[in-house]
């Protein structure tokens, strides 16, 4: 892929990278949950995500 030349195309670069970061982090999250809590549901799990990310909690 060649580097993004005009604003436009690195602002797309850059959203595109923070949208990666960020679903890496949700997997992430999903992944940490299953492990904890073998017991839950995947409702439960999408559940909780969805609560830690409109929180503030890091």
């Amino acid at each position: 892929m060649k580097a993004p030349q005009t604003s436009q195309e690195l602002l797309r670069a850059r959203l595109e990278e923070a949208f990666d970061t960020f679903a890496f982090g949700l997997e992430l999250k999903r992944r940490s949950l299953r492990l904890r809590h073998p017991e839950w549901s995947a409702e439960a799990i999408e559940a909780e995500v969805e609560r830690w990310v409109r929180s503030d909690e890091p």
